[in-house]
């Protein structure tokens, strides 16, 4: 995410409104064809998100995840929102 996006300083809950994620990859050919995998993140260096990618061809560089509604319930328990 960009330093200037609007969710920069919004508390780590916020994040359970999104409908999906959306990586870029710049080093992979544009609309390449991905057999699937996972995605690790970590949040303010505490929280660990894991996401299933499904098979896809990507959109030009990025690539989509989408029902992530599962996986960001675990927000609700992390804090303050």
């Amino acid at each position: 995410m960009d330093v200037t996006d609007v969710a920069v300083g919004k508390p780590v809950q916020h994040l359970r409104a999104a409908e999906y994620g959306q990586i870029q990859f710049v080093n992979l050919a544009p609309n390449s064809r991905v057999l699937g995998g996972s995605v690790k993140m970590t949040v303010n260096s505490a929280i660990l998100l894991d996401f299933v990618v499904p098979p896809q061809r990507m959109n030009g560089d990025k690539l989509f995840i989408r029902n992530i509604a599962k996986v960001l319930t675990s927000l609700a328990s992390e804090g303050p929102g």
